[in-house]
């Protein structure tokens, strides 16, 4: 694994921490009530990479009111495209966020939209991106997105990228042998997966999804079968996957209670590898949430 000898990073998405995140989201009360225990469970047990941006509701305040002092962690930002309107938005923003996490300088900061760098003004967000790294805001940046090729335009445009997020799960695997993330993951960079479970898709029971996804259903029974077969649960069976990914530095998590991150990450540490090229896969309309609003 790229992650280290100990095999990938474990990144606790803070997206649920300020939103309603994800299609088997549990809510605003649930949200409010957990969020101190979700940190404090990630602090005790060793998770200290965190991954927010400032489109996250208020996940940068409640990390920087609840992430216990003198701790050490490492938080990834990300930037909205709003929020790149011009160099001195990007820098307010930046460091907004930073007083918002109440962190010295980020982990990384990416752009949740690759886009704003080839329109025009991209010359000058290219600046202040590099800007990010000489005043000591940030220790790396890259970029968040959709597909190999956003990937691979960014670091062409920008090799002072060095972090990367990618969504790759187990019902969708048209990067796992991909040569030009293996070949950035071997020059260094660091690729994050994220969406493992597809915002909580593949973990639902198939008579709960909604009618808008509902074509789902049957991979998820299939899945369930040859999980019952091999008693696992869905949630190692795509945890195993996820942490199987050649090119894959890290993996990006979230959890709507500290119980349920108790166990995402039990199974973190503890699934394994198998392999997965019989399973079934979702159709493209399907593996994009985007899709589904």
């Amino acid at each position: 694994m790229s992650g280290g000898a100990k095999g990938p990073i474990f990144s606790l998405g803070t997206a649920n921490l300020g939103l309603d995140y994800g299609i088997a989201s549990s809510g605003h009360e649930s949200r409010r009530n957990n969020a101190a225990n979700i940190l404090n469970y990630a602090c005790e047990a060793g998770i200290t990479y965190l991954d927010t941006a400032s489109a996250y509701g208020e996940a940068e305040q409640v990390i920087g009111k609840f992430w216990p002092e003198n701790t050490l962690i490492m938080v990834t930002t990300k930037l909205s495209p709003h929020d790149c309107a011009d160099p001195k938005s990007i820098l307010a923003r930046v460091d907004q966020s930073l007083a918002n996490t109440n962190v010295e300088i980020f982990w990384s900061v990416l752009l949740h939209d690759s886009s704003v760098l080839f329109k025009e003004g991209g010359a000058e967000i290219k600046d202040a991106l590099l800007e990010l790294l000489s005043s000591g805001r940030a220790r790396r940046i890259g970029i968040s997105a959709y597909t190999e090729a956003e990937v691979v335009r960014a670091k062409r445009f920008m090799p002072e990228m060095t972090v990367f997020q990618l969504p790759e799960n187990i019902c969708d695997r048209r990067k796992y042998f991909s040569l030009a993330l293996t070949d950035l993951a071997q020059q260094g960079n660091l690729i994050f997966v994220r969406s493992i479970f597809l915002q909580g898709l593949l973990l639902m029971n198939p008579n709960d999804i909604p009618e808008k996804v509902a074509t789902a259903r049957q991979v998820l029974r299939t899945l369930g079968d040859l999980c019952q077969n091999e008693s696992i649960s869905r949630l190692e069976l795509c945890m195993g996957y996820a942490k199987s990914i050649p090119w894959a530095s890290g993996i990006v998590i979230g959890a709507d209670s500290s119980k349920q991150l108790e166990e995402v990450y039990k199974a973190f540490l503890t699934s394994r590898t198998r392999d997965f090229s019989s399973l079934p896969t979702l159709d493209d309309w399907l593996i994009d949430p985007r899709n589904w609003s």
